[in-house]
């Protein structure tokens, strides 16, 4: 699921020498946009420097607060964010972009029941605000409330159809509900809008993989790899369903490739560790197996499966 916590921030078109003609609050207004397009850069520092200016010509500048909560909140400082979130809601009570906004700080952390009363607040305020909306269900997705996260999704998507985060964070509810020709459809509209989109093809090799359709599977980890040949979590992927097949060789080359590609990536090692154990080398599979608990990862349902089944066969054994 994706939790990208998108950004609301009002455009400002402004001609620069406004500022000397208007006031203290047009000033205001300049160095928040010119806060804004620093941030549209990454130029983040840049951008605080800015909305700095601007709080100090208008203290009560409610905006101001909240864009530089956004670039706190995308540094990962999670205090210094609320804090500016809050002082703009305290400035500006209807100020639905400040909920919205918060609530997404809020959902980094996980905090779903606060973010979702604050997803709510902003939806009060603003029932056309889409990006409410998609904050609310991936609140719902976070708690295991499916229906009503696709309840949510979809009325994003009905705001703004042109979203492709809308669609796959609905086609993940989807596929939870067990309900994957929805969840590939979600999916292929993301490929309609956003075609280098490559999380998507590892979401959809895992329905295939479900469906038991692992050459198919297989081809669409492929044209991840294809999009992006950095991509670790593709060959991972791709060496776990080469291993159910039992085509060992090509395990191996796409799960050492996805380690090269990222070390640490312990569900390589899990599923290297598999490969061994379906080759009843047993000893070898231990080895993988704690690597990948030296990362601090402990394998999913299958994985978890897989290590009862090793322990097992080595009690056996001995």
């Amino acid at each position: 699921m994706k939790n990208k916590g998108k950004i609301l921030i009002l455009s400002i078109l402004l001609i620069l020498n406004i500022s000397a003609v208007y006031g203290q609050n047009i000033s205001a207004e300049y160095y928040l946009s010119t806060g804004i397009l620093y941030y549209n850069q990454g130029k983040y520092d840049q951008a605080i420097s800015e909305y700095n200016k601007a709080i100090d010509v208008n203290p009560q500048y409610a905006l101001a607060y909240v864009d530089r909560g956004i670039v706190y909140n995308s540094q990962g400082y999670f205090s210094r964010a609320m804090a500016d979130f809050n002082e703009a809601i305290e400035l500006d009570p209807k100020s639905s972009c400040a909920f919205c906004n918060r609530g997404s700080a809020l959902l980094r952390k996980n905090y779903f029941v606060q973010a979702n009363a604050d997803f709510t607040k902003a939806i009060n305020l603003n029932s056309k605000l889409d990006e409410a909306y998609f904050g609310r269900g991936n609140c719902q997705t976070g708690e295991g409330n499916f229906i009503e996260a696709i309840s949510d999704y979809t009325k994003a998507i009905q705001l703004n159809p042109y979203d492709a985060d809308f669609y796959y964070n609905r086609a993940f509810a989807y596929a939870q509900q067990g309900d994957f020709s929805k969840s590939m459809s979600d999916l292929s509209k993301v490929i309609e809008l956003k075609p280098k989109y490559v999380e998507v093809y590892i979401a959809m090799a895992n329905i295939n993989y479900k469906l038991g359709h692992y050459d198919e599977a297989i081809s669409c980890c492929n044209k991840a790899i294809e999009i992006n040949p950095q991509f670790a979590q593709a060959y991972d992927s791709c060496g776990y369903l080469y291993a159910k097949k039992d085509k060992f060789d090509q395990a191996f080359k796409y799960l050492s490739k996805a380690i090269v590609i990222n070390p640490k990536l312990a569900d390589a090692y899990y599923n290297r560790g598999y490969v061994y154990f379906k080759m009843k080398e047993y000893t070898k599979a231990w080895v993988e197996v704690h690597k990948a608990e030296a990362l601090g990862e402990r394998p999913d349902k299958e994985g978890l499966k897989f290590f009862k089944d090793l322990e097992k066969v080595s009690s056996s054994d001995k």
